[in-house]
């Protein structure tokens, strides 16, 4: 009976570890198949309308609309690269600044999105360490720019705008202002960094 009572709590600890490893492992898959599978389908809801005007031939292929829709996305990127068609989206831009409230969104998420990218050489480039959000805790963060002029602090100090990314989702999270000695420069890329933030330490850049 003693041997039963010793075997069962270590036989189901055993089970739990099969599990939780076996959870582990599929999780980043699974999530990425998630993440990957949502794209398709925004993409496929943006070409649907255009279903019906599609050869009967490319209607029978599968997932054409995601087919159409990637073919669609490079021949607007091959349009603004190439045949100066910037002024005309400028002009789109401006005219969606004017609109009350959804000119904010749009130009916040715009600005938000190309500073996370490779494409944008001069935002969020500089990662830096800074003691917060209390003395002896220390997070990490992105120098977006310097001290805007209205912003007036001590004119003795040099202030910079620091965006600390939240976890998991760097999109969204706390803007501060920050005395230039009270910043810690690191070595870290952007994209090593953001991965940092996003697995929560979970993974470092040299653990690839």
């Amino acid at each position: 009976m003693n041997k039963l009572h010793n075997f069962l709590p270590r036989f189901l600890q055993v089970l739990k570890n099969i599990f939780l490893h076996g959870f582990f492992t599929l999780l980043p898959l699974i999530l990425t198949t998630t993440v990957f599978i949502f794209f398709i389908r925004v993409i496929m809801s943006w070409v649907t309308p255009l279903h019906s005007y599609m050869p009967k031939i490319i209607q029978h292929i599968p997932y054409s609309e995601f087919l159409v829709g990637i073919i669609l996305i490079f021949i607007f990127g091959l349009i603004l690269k190439y045949l100066l068609f910037l002024p005309l989206v400028h002009l789109v831009e401006s005219t969606i600044e004017r609109i009350p409230l959804i000119g904010s969104i749009y130009f916040g998420i715009k600005q938000l999105v190309h500073a996370f990218t490779a494409h944008d050489s001069t935002a969020f480039n500089r990662v830096v360490i800074i003691e917060y959000p209390r003395k002896g805790l220390y997070s990490l963060g992105f120098i977006t720019g310097k001290q805007h002029p209205h912003l007036e602090l001590d004119t003795n100090k040099k202030y910079w705008h620091v965006y600390l990314p939240s976890v998991p989702n760097p999109t969204t999270g706390f803007f501060v202002l920050a005395p230039d000695e009270e910043l810690i420069d690191t070595s870290l890329s952007r994209q090593d960094a953001l991965t940092i933030i996003i697995s929560g330490g979970v993974i470092n850049p040299e653990k690839k």
